[in-house]
């Protein structure tokens, strides 16, 4: 069984916050269990918590729901680049999927199954610009 990951935009101070998300009455969390925190519950803007999906990129960096990845698709006859892609990472449909930025064809996501690590870089997220985030509230609300 799979660890389950989280981060979100930390309230308290500048930047991402890892651990385990815990939402209450009182807001939603990130409980950071390590030396220093043991279990010091950030508070996180709802909005931007999302999960690891379970996928390193070409670098090692993991990858989260919400990232904004490049991945590339690579011909197993001859080793080229055939296509490349800048996409969201998205849960819908009780799963991961990657959502074209840029392809009119948004609506068609595609699933992570052919991905390798090799072929994917993080770029950045949707909750670093206001109107990505809009973008993706748009386009999930029109595939349902």
């Amino acid at each position: 069984m799979r660890e389950l990951k989280f981060r979100g935009q930390c309230k308290e101070k500048d930047g991402w916050i890892y651990g385990s998300y815990v939402k209450s009455l009182s807001g939603s969390f990130i409980a950071v269990w390590d030396d220093f925190y043991d279990g010091y519950m950030f508070p996180v803007d709802p909005k931007s918590v999302g999960q690891a999906i379970d996928l390193f990129d070409a670098e090692g960096k993991e990858v989260y729901e919400g990232d904004i990845i490049e991945t590339s698709e690579i011909s197993k006859c001859c080793g080229i680049t055939i296509r490349q892609e800048t996409e969201i990472v998205a849960f819908k449909w009780q799963g991961f999927y990657r959502f074209s930025i840029y392809d009119a064809d948004f609506e068609q996501p595609t699933g992570f199954a052919n991905i390798k690590n090799e072929h994917c870089r993080v770029v950045g997220n949707v909750f670093d610009d206001p109107d990505m985030v809009k973008f993706l509230e748009d386009k999930l609300e029109s595939t349902l």
